[in-house]
């Protein structure tokens, strides 16, 4: 069960709770297939939509946190599913030449 522990949790403001919230932490996370927890500041559900591929909790509000740190460690369906859902989110959605195709894309029709 060891798996189960192996959580990404991300908040905003320099409050770490266990790693930070550098973009590239978070891609690396995704890729593993892992669930990711964070903090719902603006534009987060972008990336993270509660309970569909990761969980969010109120901003500085650790009893929040640490229902979803137990959710998912009570339920491995929830944790392998979670963790599945944001990949795939990430691979359609977050794909480095999607996003730049997309961007250019934008920046032609403004020209």
């Amino acid at each position: 069960m060891n798996d189960l522990l192996d959580v990404s949790t991300i908040s905003r403001n320099g409050e770490q709770i266990i790693l930070n919230y550098d973009y590239s932490v978070i891609k690396n996370h995704v890729k593993s297939k892992k669930p990711v927890i964070i903090s719902d500041f603006d534009n987060v559900g972008e990336f993270i939509v509660d309970d569909v591929n990761g969980l969010t909790f109120r901003p500085n509000d650790h009893v929040a946190l640490s229902q979803c740190v137990k959710k998912l460690y009570q339920n491995r369906a929830l944790y392998s599913g979670l963790g599945h859902a944001n990949y795939q989110n990430a691979i359609t959605n977050h794909d480095r030449i999607k996003v730049m195709s997309n961007l250019i894309l934008k920046i032609s029709d403004n020209i």
